[in-house]
């Protein structure tokens, strides 16, 4: 039950409007799952919710799980890479490197990546700062 939860989490994070259709096929096979579990006797992982009709995990459940907590540490590292990886990509940018080899660029990227991950370890967002050149608009 818990594979199905953490893959209709990913797949609701998807906000194509052209997936609905495969959102809608995961949220059917995770209540039948939920039910099959709640059938089998598992109701302290799985509940009946009258208000939307469907089976789905216990909050109780979640709470404890190892799984919701794997789902908060990807999320967490998820965030501060993609911070990491836009800010070592504009900072070549302003530097104005172009034209270099794939392999040195990765190279490069990767340097003020880790140099921004380091930073951000230490430090969280307590230096970061956003200059809007713009600020009336």
């Amino acid at each position: 039950m818990q594979m199905v939860s953490l893959a209709l989490y990913v797949t609701e994070a998807n906000q194509d409007p052209e997936c609905t259709e495969d959102l809608d096929t995961m949220q059917g096979v995770a209540d039948k799952v939920f039910q099959a579990g709640w059938i089998e006797g598992h109701r302290d992982i799985a509940e009946f919710d009258a208000a939307s009709g469907q089976y789905m995990l216990r909050d109780e459940y979640v709470a404890k799980s190892t799984y919701a907590k794997s789902i908060e540490e990807f999320e967490d590292n998820f965030f501060w890479s993609e911070l990491a990886a836009a800010l070592a990509e504009r900072d070549l940018k302003l530097k104005g490197v172009k034209d270099i080899d794939p392999v040195e660029l990765s190279g490069r990227l990767q340097d003020l990546e880790d140099h921004y991950l380091d930073h951000f370890t230490d430090h969280g967002v307590d230096h970061l700062r956003l200059i809007n050149p713009h600020p009336h608009q």
